[in-house]
């Protein structure tokens, strides 16, 4: 069973062209995935999607009522502490008590 299911899923902007036309597919509780592509191409417009801040304009969008998406922007590094490692940031997040094996451990999933 998917933890996020996506079918029919179309999208578009006002007065543009459609970015994404009756799009399927699932993602499971294994899955790694990366969005790449060019300036433009919608990648941020898909994680909006995914995450609930955009409405298809038809399909849906179902994650598994325990899936919690995070995410941050590329302009996140302004509220960043850039002499933080990735793992002190996680583990800063998660509450002291928390080792950095058990973030390694977490993020690993």
């Amino acid at each position: 069973v998917p933890v996020l299911q996506v079918q029919e899923l179309s999208f578009g902007y006002p007065g543009c062209e459609p970015l994404y036309d009756n799009v399927e597919f699932g993602v499971d509780m294994s899955s790694r995935i990366a969005l790449v592509g060019p300036n433009g191409a919608g990648k941020t417009t898909l994680v909006k999607l995914l995450c609930g801040e955009l409405q298809p304009t038809e399909g849906s969008v179902r994650p598994h009522q325990h899936l919690r998406i995070s995410r941050f922007t590329q302009h996140f590094e302004d509220v960043l502490n850039l002499e933080q490692t990735p793992m002190e940031y996680f583990q800063e997040l998660m509450g002291s008590k928390v080792g950095i094996d058990q973030v390694r451990n977490w993020l690993g999933r």
